[in-house]
């Protein structure tokens, strides 16, 4: 899988960004990465591939 790529604008509107997916993740209890978020589900860590894909089709099932 080829790696994800992000954009941030340059000047207070990148500070912006940063600043709200912080909070957001702070609120979730995040205060690291990776961190997912799958459904009602959070994990704050690098679930290994079974549970994530496991996670991802309770979701997916529930939706």
């Amino acid at each position: 899988m080829p790696p994800c790529r992000i954009h941030i604008p340059p000047g207070p509107a990148g500070g912006r960004l940063i600043a709200r997916n912080n909070f957001r993740a702070t609120a979730l209890g995040f205060n690291g990465t990776p961190a997912f978020a799958t459904g009602p589900t959070l994990y704050a860590d690098a679930p290994d591939k079974a549970t994530l894909s496991q996670a991802i089709a309770t979701a997916r099932a529930e939706s």
